[in-house]
């Protein structure tokens, strides 16, 4: 079990070093996609100074807006770089305060108090963009490796301890669940160690990935700088090629549809036209009498032959 964690400290410690690596070469692309960009600018200015005249502004424009589209990417990755810097602070600041709050809560059981639990600059939850200093990040880290160590330590103190019970008290087999149990706390601080370590491990290999993925962006970023700034093709109607092809994007093979659908075409709808016949109902219309003392005589008409043809447009 010493020479396994030994060995695990002495990786996550290869394998951190690793990460400031690329983090240093991903500043020095930076750097030199900065002054690229700086370059330009001063041609840029140098060239509206010396070509003033309107029409000569309005062909530098094309210049001007290539300078602007890369310094839009330049910020968006200089973005993407302080993201990636403020995640890799924010995982060792929180997994340093996982494991104080655990050597807090186990202290007497570890007895740890020569071992300072340091204090770091507080990560801010809601700043995302910070940068924090490279010294910071790599303190924090070596402080998680060394209270790990630590507690590891005092688990094969304990473990020595044990196994020398018998030997010292000369009790026997009494003692037997007494040696169970410390062997079963013995094994639970050996477990919370271990995943630490794993907690750790997962880190490097997101974080590796990150920086891969940063350092390839800003690499990609400085040759096309380079490729654009450095052309010195005049283009002319002549440039033109007739019947230029489009670009044809590969999608992979579309899934065959086992689905038929039988399309047939529609049956026409027919509308019948039947004459509407009003029902044979009497109309009742009363007279009204000079004299009040006479009961009126209802008048009928008959409408039982009454016919309404309807309308012969059809909606």
């Amino acid at each position: 079990m010493e020479n396994t964690h030994s060995n695990h400290s002495t990786k996550l410690k290869q394998n951190f070093n690793s990460i400031l690596k690329q983090q240093n070469q991903i500043l020095e692309l930076k750097v030199k996609a900065q002054n690229k960009l700086q370059e330009s600018k001063v041609v840029y200015n140098d060239l509206i100074k010396k070509n003033n005249k309107k029409v000569l502004l309005f062909c530098l424009d094309s210049f001007f807006f290539q300078y602007k589209s890369f310094s839009m990417e330049m910020e968006h990755l200089e973005k993407f770089r302080l993201l990636l810097n403020n995640r890799l602070y924010c995982d060792y600041y929180k997994l340093n305060q996982l494991i104080a709050d655990f050597v807090t809560q186990h202290k007497d059981e570890l007895q740890l108090e020569e071992t300072e639990i340091k204090s770091f600059p507080t990560y801010k939850e809601l700043e995302p963009f910070q940068e924090y200093k490279q010294e910071n990040i790599k303190d924090i880290h070596n402080n998680i490796l060394f209270v790990l160590d630590s507690i590891h330590e005092k688990c094969q103190e304990k473990r020595i301890e044990r196994d020398n019970y018998n030997s010292k008290h000369k009790v026997g087999f009494t003692i037997s669940n007494l040696i169970n149990t410390l062997t079963y706390e013995i094994t639970i601080l050996e477990q919370q160690v271990k995943l630490f370590i794993d907690y750790l491990a997962f880190f490097h290999i997101l974080q590796k990935n990150q920086m891969k993925r940063v350092s390839a962006k800003f690499s990609e970023f400085y040759r096309d700088m380079e490729t654009n700034l450095q052309c010195s093709t005049t283009f002319t109607i002549d440039d033109i090629q007739d019947n230029e092809e489009t670009l044809e994007f590969d999608f992979g093979e579309e899934p065959e549809m086992n689905i038929n659908i039988n399309v047939s075409e529609p049956e026409p709808i027919i509308v019948k036209k039947e004459p509407v016949i009003v029902k044979e109902t009497p109309i009742v219309v009363e007279k009204v009498s000079e004299s009040t003392d006479k009961i009126p005589t209802p008048i009928i008409v008959d409408v039982s032959n009454v016919v309404v043809e309807p309308s012969t447009n059809v909606e």
